[in-house]
């Protein structure tokens, strides 16, 4: 797993160095952003993408094709391996592996009273519990362990985050439907940001590595994607 700090880098600079290397859905979709911050997020998520394949799978980038389901989850064309991507604030994640996984990254706010109601009755319930501080730490950690689960799926919009609940178990997380049943996922917080909170759900035993993708990343890439 990648995950890069958008202010780490320079937008036209980034363009410029791999700009060839960018599928043209992701150019289309960068040029119909409007703000600069956002084509930098949206540039960013596909290249932590082409990184992890090429540095990590020795996939060659003239090989890499993305499709879309038809709840427009991108996947790989003609590979068993899974990928998801995530932003806020200045941070893009992205995730690869050999099973289904979801990753989720927030930047804490202050609209949880507001929002708690999308939750599961038995959440609210923890969360009320709790003071006000606890309150806001507990939503969007929750809040984004569940989108997690949700990306895992792949089911988009359609899925509501009060049709299942968490519980916790030691350092993860599971998933209970509402047929009362545990589902087989797990589920994990990641440290990145002490203002963020940042999620992973999968299939395999662990998560086997997080790592910052900066400068020094990206030069190995590129100098990888040449060869």
């Amino acid at each position: 797993m990648y995950y890069a700090n958008i202010l780490d880098f320079n937008f036209e600079g980034l363009l410029t160095s791999c700009g060839a290397l960018i599928s043209k859905e992701r150019k289309k979709q960068i040029d119909s952003l409007k703000f600069k911050e956002d084509k930098k997020r949206s540039l960013i998520a596909e290249i932590l993408i082409l990184n992890a394949l090429v540095c990590d799978f020795s996939f060659l980038t003239s090989d890499i094709k993305f499709l879309k389901t038809e709840y427009g989850k991108p996947y790989l064309d003609g590979s068993r391996l899974q990928f998801n991507i995530s932003h806020s604030g200045n941070y893009v994640i992205c995730g690869v592996s050999n099973g289904c996984l979801g990753v989720d990254i927030e930047e804490y706010g202050d609209c949880h009273k507001e929002l708690i109601h999308y939750f599961h009755p038995e959440e609210i319930l923890e969360y009320n519990k709790l003071n006000s501080f606890q309150q806001k730490k507990y939503f969007y950690d929750f809040w984004s362990l569940k989108e997690s689960y949700v990306k895992y799926l792949g089911l988009g919009l359609s899925y509501n985050l009060d049709s299942f609940y968490l519980i916790k178990e030691k350092e993860r997380y599971s998933v209970i439907r509402e047929d009362g049943e545990e589902t087989s996922v797990k589920l994990e917080i990641l440290n990145i940001d002490n203002q963020y909170a940042c999620s992973i759900c999968y299939e395999a035993e662990r998560v086997d590595r997080i790592e910052k993708f900066d400068r020094k990343q990206l030069k190995y890439f590129m100098d990888k994607s040449i060869l």
